[in-house]
């Protein structure tokens, strides 16, 4: 157990006990808190005889320890020997007798009371008496009285929570405000400014400067001055920015609130700058508070008084709240408003802590693997082949059309049917036909009749022209009859009838040299692929390749591109070649129409490259067209 009273509390006693009137009255008027327990402490003594020393011990709420608050008789006494005495009340958590042994082994006529002090079934502290052998009565007695008279103490200790409570609270409001102050603006000069000036007024300041990290968020980073309050507008380059900035740079190096000149409650801290800041420009007091967002520190907070009144606890607490809450809205006001590659350059840098940090395995397994794919990607030889639609085409194709003018009477095929050479495609109706030939013999044959009496009359002029005439009429007939021929269109090859369809047109005009039919033999084939004009370079006559076909998708079949046509069209924005190409396998079943997508081979190159190739060659172009 400590020797020595918690520096900041005043221990001992050094008067003589109160009579029962000023006692009470001098209860009633609520002293400070160490003369109430000093104060409390002597009266204990003073009612019960033969005690040989006494401590009265707290829990700091600072750091959680037992500190001794007062000391009866002589505060310089050795009371390390009351120690055991106050572990077991505090682990049994109720008053105790503890009889100490000797160093021989020999039991003591010393004995030891000590009760534990609650509040809200929490340990607040201990009271540790040295009353010396007595009875077991007495000693009961004695502990029955100390427990009723800890009651004062309780008293106290609530008071203390509530006071404790309110200025916590008034703490948060304050900060509060600050923080509506801040968000009111969306330039971190302006917001700065403004919570400066509500600052100097609300803690009576004379001047209150904020500083914040200029590149990075780091220990030993560079802190640029942005608002001194009542100063709309300094110079950057002058001694007192320059000293102030220092200042606040070694608070951020320390992390901690520093308070100059030192006071009682506060730790100690290097403070070079601010004596020589202090020293310079006439201030009393100083106070720099470290702003901070998720625990790492992005600026300062230093306030300042000229005249003789010092930083109190509460001041450096309430500036402490306010920090808490306007270091991340400060902070993330200026990282928004700075220029984007300032953000790049913090991801960088993130990204960076995270892979070459000490912590995030999974991170780095993920960085070596998407390295190592990079690598394959860009070494790798992969084939480089150019693909198009393809569409399967006869290598040959022959229409069947329209004879002359007539109406479709009878459709015997339609597209899709495969038909042998000379079949029956479609018939015309002949109806007109037919009525036109009887005609033309009848007509021939009246030409005849006159013919054979011009001969009996010996007329040869007569005879002449109806021979004439005859001839003419026999040679309407010819055609009549060759029409009626031709009124049954037949297939002029064996294959498979690829267009047309004449059964929903029954009874509709055809014209002369109508196409009706189209017909694409069975044995020979040719691919048409349909290349962009940027790949188009990388095609020659020979180049091998290979046709996949939607209806065949597990099976490709090799191709030789046989003619790289000059013929171009535009589609959906692009322009596309004609490549037309042989099939390798003649002994596949194929059908003209199939489509598919068709690959040839060109050469090996890198992965990398026949992924970007594309966008290269479009920002070539793009560089072309804007370059000057």
């Amino acid at each position: 157990m400590p020797t020595n009273p918690h520096p900041a509390t005043p221990v001992g006693l050094e008067h003589r006990p109160l009579t029962a009137k000023k006692f009470w009255q001098f209860f009633a008027n609520l002293p400070d808190t160490p003369t109430f327990y000093t104060t409390w402490l002597s009266q204990q003594f003073s009612r019960i005889d033969r005690v040989a020393a006494g401590v009265l011990m707290l829990i700091d709420p600072r750091d959680g320890n037992l500190a001794p608050i007062a000391i009866w008789p002589d505060p310089k006494r050795d009371l390390s020997c009351l120690g055991a005495a106050a572990e077991a009340a505090l682990q049994q958590r109720e008053p105790v007798i503890h009889r100490p042994d000797d160093t021989d082994g020999q039991r003591s006529n010393t004995v030891h009371l000590a009760c534990p002090l609650e509040q809200e079934n929490l340990i607040k502290g201990v009271l540790v008496l040295d009353v010396g052998d007595r009875p077991e009565e007495q000693l009961r007695s004695i502990l029955d009285q100390l427990q009723w008279d800890a009651g004062w103490l309780q008293s106290r200790l609530w008071q203390q929570s509530v006071e404790d409570q309110r200025l916590i609270t008034q703490r948060s409001a304050l900060a509060l405000d600050m923080l509506a102050v801040v968000e009111e603006h969306q330039v971190v000069e302006q917001a700065s400014m403004a919570v400066a000036n509500e600052i100097a007024v609300k803690l009576d300041c004379d001047r209150v400067a904020i500083g914040l990290v200029s590149k990075g968020r780091k220990q030993g980073a560079r802190v640029r001055l942005r608002a001194m309050s009542h100063s709309a507008w300094y110079r950057k380059k002058t001694t007192l920015v320059d000293e102030l900035e220092n200042a606040m740079e070694e608070a951020l190096d320390q992390n901690a609130t520093i308070v100059y000149p030192h006071q009682a409650f506060a730790e100690r801290r290097i403070t070079v700058a601010h004596k020589a800041y202090v020293e310079n420009w006439k201030v009393k007091h100083l106070v720099s508070v470290v702003l901070t967002d998720k625990s790492v520190p992005v600026g300062v907070l230093v306030l300042e008084r000229r005249d003789d009144k010092p930083f109190v606890e509460e001041d450096v607490r309430r500036s402490e709240s306010i920090a808490a809450l306007i270091g991340p809205v400060l902070d993330l006001k200026r990282r928004e408003r700075r220029w984007f590659s300032g953000r790049i350059a913090d991801g960088v840098r993130h990204w960076s802590h995270k892979l070459f940090g000490p912590r995030h395995p999974a991170l780095k397994l993920l960085a070596i693997f998407l390295l190592a794919l990079l690598a394959f990607v860009v070494v790798y030889p992969a084939d480089f082949r150019i693909s198009g639609d393809a569409v399967l085409e006869g290598a040959s194709q022959r229409v069947a059309v329209a004879p002359f003018d007539g109406f479709i009477d009878q459709a015997s095929v339609r597209a899709g049917d495969v038909v042998d050479q000379g079949a029956l495609l479609a018939t015309l109706d002949d109806k007109d036909l037919r009525i036109d030939a009887l005609r033309w013999e009848s007509e021939r044959a009246r030409l005849l009749q006159q013919q054979r009496q011009a001969l009996a009359a010996k007329d040869r002029t007569e005879t002449a022209l109806l021979d004439a005439q005859v001839r003419q009429v026999e040679a309407q007939l010819a055609l009549a009859r060759q029409k009626l021929q031709r009124t049954e269109i037949r297939s002029p090859v064996s294959g498979l009838v690829i267009a047309g369809d004449l059964s929903q047109k029954l009874g509709s005009p055809v014209q002369k040299g109508e196409t009706l039919f189209e017909i694409a033999p069975l044995e020979h084939y040719r691919v048409v692929l349909k290349v962009d004009e940027r790949d188009i370079r990388y095609i020659d006559t020979g180049s091998r390749g290979s046709l996949l076909l939607s209806g065949m998708a597990g099976r490709a079949l090799p191709l030789t591109v046989t003619n790289v046509t000059a013929v171009s069209e535009a589609e959906d924005g692009l322009n596309f070649f004609r490549v037309e190409a042989a099939l390798d396998d003649g002994e596949i079943v194929v059908r003209p129409g199939m489509e598919g997508v068709g690959k040839v081979d060109v050469d090996s190159r890198s992965l990398a490259w026949i992924w970007t190739r594309t966008f290269v060659n479009w920002w070539r172009v793009f560089w072309w067209k804007w370059s000057p």
